[in-house]
């Protein structure tokens, strides 16, 4: 899988590859938190909201290494 070539900021919608105990998917969010360091790996992090679902309100915490593409934000979101 190839990384997004621009980094996420507030605002962007993000696609991104989910893996958790029901396998591998492609899921679309926004990004709501700044990108942060893990202090013992050092990977760093994305604050997101899923785009649909009852998750909507859930803040998701997910590795910028698995973010695929970046639409940049809309005029007016900061």
């Amino acid at each position: 899988m190839a990384k997004a070539k621009a980094s996420p900021t507030r605002g962007s919608k993000v696609t991104f590859l989910l893996r958790d105990e029901h396998g591998e998917r492609f899921r679309v969010g926004e990004v709501v938190g700044p990108l942060e360091q893990d202090p013992v790996t050092g990977e760093i992090w994305v604050g997101i909201r899923m785009a649909d679902g009852p998750r909507r309100q859930t803040v998701t915490l997910i590795p910028v290494a698995t973010v695929l593409n970046v639409t940049p934000p809309e005029r007016g979101v900061v």
